[in-house]
């Protein structure tokens, strides 16, 4: 299923490059669009990549509990069938937020599994570019990523509902 959804999104960011472009540039500095969308679709492309990590170290004992409830918020959001940026609508750049969800559920989690084997053969690269993907997410969908953030805070406290509080 990931390597479907891998597929699937490789190819999306092949044909909807200029809409996708077009969208960074009307949310940021028309300066700094060609990188920022450059780094953003290898975010949503890596999005499969790390969903298999963060589900090969929800079987490890080691992760904390609050660390498995956010991973089970992910699936949630990922299975919703609505959330802030409707692929359905945005094409690739619908995918912006879920990839935002993952980077940040993705990167709390390698911190807490430093020790941690991992799946990925590129884990210590991408140690170093996801947060600059998830700096370049806010800058562009400042809003969503805001919302994104709030209900981690909120799931981290044990304040935040479940799925209703996703949008409508």
């Amino acid at each position: 299923m990931l390597k479907a959804l891998k597929n699937q999104l490789v190819l999306l960011a092949g044909q909807e490059q200029e809409r996708f472009v077009n969208e960074v540039e009307r949310r940021c500095h028309p300066q700094k669009s060609a990188d920022t969308a450059a780094a953003l679709r290898e975010l949503i492309v890596a999005m499969p990549d790390l969903i298999a990590q963060i589900r090969a170290w929800s079987a490890d004992p080691r992760v904390p509990k609050h660390q498995k409830q956010l991973q089970g918020f992910l699936l949630t959001y990922l299975y919703h069938p609505t959330d802030f940026l409707p692929e359905s609508n945005w094409g690739l750049f619908g995918y912006l937020d879920d990839a935002y969800l993952v980077g940040r559920i993705y990167l709390d989690t390698l911190r807490t599994m430093s020790d941690s084997p991992s799946s990925l053969p590129n884990v210590k690269e991408l140690e170093a570019v996801v947060p600059r993907w998830l700096e370049n997410a806010r800058q562009v969908i400042p809003a969503e990523a805001a919302k994104i953030d709030l209900l981690l805070n909120e799931l981290r406290a044990g304040d935040a509902g479940e799925p209703e509080r996703l949008p409508d």
